[in-house]
């Protein structure tokens, strides 16, 4: 028994296979780390150089880019895209949500679905994004709740920013110019 799990490692070596790998419903990238006590759900995917913190949990169909650093105690739950370069941060609740490059989520953030993150934008510590495009470079650093709103590049939205689009009878979309 013990020459079968030999020649078994040989050949997943020889193919680039990992064998607990193959056991898993997920895909990993070989260079990936994944720390102890992490979740990780069926048919996610986790790319190249990607590193994930202990206690982390990754739900179902979320797709992790390369050189993508996740750190403790995140949850993802099902449908989020992270592309290459990202930082999350510690205690994130990521759902339905696709963040582009280089972005950098958290601490204590909260992206639901809908949420879609620009390249190299910044969503810092108790903000929460819902239905809502945060354009490239923009910043919303702390304890904001951004929702159904579109936010343009490079914006700057200032700690206690809650955008308010909602009379009792139709709910609007808030729009928030590039630079503001």
């Amino acid at each position: 028994l013990r020459v079968l799990k030999v020649l078994q490692q040989a050949q997943a070596q020889m193919d680039h296979i990992d064998i607990e790998q193959a056991e898993k419903d997920y895909f990993r990238h070989s260079t990936c780390v994944v720390d102890s006590d992490c979740e990780i759900g069926a048919g996610t995917k986790i790319w190249h150089f990607s590193h994930i913190l202990k206690n982390s949990q990754i739900g179902d169909q979320v797709n992790i880019g390369q050189n993508v650093t996740i750190g403790p105690n995140v949850f993802f739950g099902p449908g989020v895209e992270i592309c290459d370069g990202v930082e999350i941060r510690a205690f994130c609740h990521i759902e339905g949500t696709f963040v582009e490059n280089n972005a950098i989520i958290g601490p204590f953030a909260r992206l639901r679905p809908g949420a879609d993150i620009g390249e190299e934008a910044h969503i810092g510590n108790f903000v929460e994004i819902k239905n809502a495009t945060v354009a490239a470079g923009a910043k919303a650093n702390h304890l904001s709740y951004i929702g159904d709103a579109k936010v343009g590049a490079k914006a700057n939205i200032g700690a206690g920013t809650i955008t308010c689009n909602y009379d009792g009878y139709v709910k609007s979309m808030t729009e928030i110019g590039a630079g503001a």
